[in-house]
């Protein structure tokens, strides 16, 4: 009995040992074999080297070509599941990875979708100011109005003016960009603009002009003569500040009419001139001497002070159809208002040499840019004065020169001042030559003076 005991168990062990040697001589015909697409995805390289092989552990894990934006590393099951299905197409997955925006289509179920990492910013979409962008209509529009406002070297022209066309020429030359539009004109038959640049010789060389100072061009444009194109009849319209001198109703002076004067009860004006220094310059082609003293002239109750003396050759005293040759006018201000006394100058044969006006004519400039002044001279004024003097005339006038301002009262002396020929003949010589032709009256009044109430 125990003899067949011991050999069962020697039988089975026996069995136990040769199915223990069929199972390790024969391992892969349990197993199954991976498809091609597996080996393939497991032998691809990654992209930061080569993959891997694989161990003798099958559930170690499989390296499957997972694009970088993809989640967390599956478990071992899942990897031995995905190497069971084929790999991906490269571009399906770059494919799937873009974000779906509204209205587009949508994957198909059960494909897989990537979704993208955080970290990971989608690229921009196009905008109208991308170089390959489609424009839109409204775009297209407004390129072509720039189109057709710039020039052949992409400066902007802009139509300032009826003669300016809308394109400079295809013909320009382009090396002066900044004469486009003065041969623009020039071809349209209008001259180009005188303040335009020059243009240089060289390409690209900066185009300068001749600065002219502010003060000699606004000197030259207000400046006044007593004849020609800027003479009297053209003083309106030498500046707008002489408007008057064309357009005023009060101008001076004017053709007094005997018999037209008016009696009066106005006393003459008081002088209060004191000694003084002055200097003499030319204000325009009028010579005048600036009074450098506190003189005064009372007249009606109103102090008036001394400005300045000018001198007129031939005089600008009209009385009853004469013209004196010569006359001597001092202006007075009382603040905005101004008074003109007037001394007419006449020749009288034996007169005594006048010292006030030798001291003047010796110190007349002898060019329009000189200017003379005198130091302790104590020059009185009242020398260029008539003694005696017992009647004027007065009237509302204007001064007699630009800017022709009205509401200035004319006082004029109907005594002369007396001089001799040589000191005549002088004084014409050195002052200039020139005067306001008379003024329309416009019915006004012209009254005499009186040296004492009547």
């Amino acid at each position: 009995m125990r003899s067949h005991v011991f050999g069962f168990t020697l039988i089975a062990l026996a069995s136990l040992i040769v199915s223990a040697e069929a199972a390790q001589s024969e391992p892969g015909a349990k197993s199954p074999a991976p498809d091609a697409s597996s080996k393939a995805s497991a032998t691809e390289p990654s992209a930061k080297g080569p993959a891997k092989p694989l161990g003798d552990n099958f559930k170690t894990g499989i390296a499957l070509p997972v694009d970088k934006k993809a989640g967390p590393v599956q478990d071992a099951k899942g990897t031995a599941e995905a190497s069971k299905s084929p790999a991906p197409d490269k571009a399906a997955v770059q494919a799937q990875s873009v974000k779906t925006e509204p209205g587009q289509l949508k994957p198909l179920s059960g494909a897989p979708v990537l979704s993208p990492s955080p970290a990971t910013k989608p690229p921009p979409a196009a905008t109208a100011l991308d170089a390959n962008a489609t424009p839109s209509a409204l775009e297209q529009k407004v390129r072509g109005l720039l189109d057709s406002k710039l020039g052949t070297d992409g400066e902007l022209i802009l139509k300032l003016s009826g003669d300016m066309p809308d394109s400079p020429s295809k013909g320009a030359d382009a090396a002066a960009p900044s004469q486009r539009g003065s041969k623009a004109a020039g071809a349209a038959g209008a001259k180009p603009s005188a303040e335009a640049p020059k243009s240089t010789a060289s390409a690209g060389a900066t185009p300068t002009t001749k600065d002219v100072p502010a003060s000699k061009a606004s000197t030259s444009a207000r400046s006044w003569q007593w004849a020609g194109s800027r003479g009297p009849s053209h003083w309106g319209r030498l500046d707008p500040e002489y408007g008057q001198c064309s357009q005023g109703v009060q101008q001076s002076p004017i053709a007094i009419a005997k018999s037209e004067v008016i009696p009066g009860t106005i006393e003459l004006p008081r002088f209060m001139y004191g000694p003084a220094n002055f200097n003499i310059e030319f204000r325009g082609p009028a010579l005048s001497l600036n009074l450098l003293t506190n003189s005064k002239l009372q007249f009606r109750g109103v102090d008036w002070s001394l400005d300045h003396i000018q001198f007129r050759a031939p005089g600008e005293f009209f009385y009853d159809g004469q013209q004196s040759t010569a006359s001597i006018q001092f202006y007075h201000r009382n603040g905005d208002r101004q008074l003109i006394f007037v001394v007419p100058v006449a020749v009288r044969e034996g007169q005594p040499s006048s010292d006030g006006l030798r001291h003047v004519l010796q110190r007349i400039p002898l060019d329009e840019t000189d200017k003379v002044s005198t130091k302790n001279l104590e020059w009185a004024p009242m020398s260029l004065v008539p003694g005696g003097i017992a009647s004027a005339l007065t009237y509302t006038g204007s001064l007699s020169h630009p800017p022709c301002t009205e509401g200035v009262l004319w006082v004029i002396s109907e005594s002369p001042l007396l001089i001799n020929k040589q000191q005549h003949a002088e004084l014409l010589a050195l002052v200039p030559q020139g005067f306001r032709p008379t003024q329309p009256a416009h019915s006004r009044a012209v009254i005499r003076l009186q040296t004492k109430r009547q």
